[in-house]
């Protein structure tokens, strides 16, 4: 799926597990990724297509806490700013344009993430 914006500025491309917002003319340059996890659990085909295609074993779910918890003992990154959106908490590491957004309702886990997991990873 394809949109463009009411000024014709920039061009979000949709490719399942990501999206891709390209801006500027006449070429366009890549200013946002989104790694839509949410829709790993909420659909079988696409998250079978992205192991098939990266050779990663994507897990259905991802709780906050576990990541959150490798990020550090790997990557050395501290805790993140946290800003709550609504139905979603922003953690963001300081210095970056990187996101990790996480579900901060009182749902349970069923077809879609539930509260804790992680809903999406924003760049740029």
């Amino acid at each position: 799926m394809e949109e463009t914006d009411e000024d014709g500025v920039s061009l979000r491309r949709d490719y399942g597990a990501l999206e891709v917002t390209f801006s500027g003319e006449p070429d366009g340059v890549v200013t946002g990724i989104v790694v839509e996890v949410h829709r790993l659990s909420g659909d079988s085909d696409t998250r079978a297509d992205a192991c098939q295609e990266l050779k990663v074993d994507f897990p259905e779910y991802t709780r906050w806490t576990e990541l959150a918890q490798e990020l550090e003992e790997t990557a050395g990154i501290p805790m993140l700013k946290i800003s709550s959106q609504r139905e979603f908490l922003e953690y963001r590491a300081a210095g970056t344009k990187v996101s990790v957004h996480v579900v901060n309702n009182d749902e349970e886990r069923d077809d879609w993430p539930g509260h804790g997991d992680v809903w999406s990873v924003s760049l740029g």
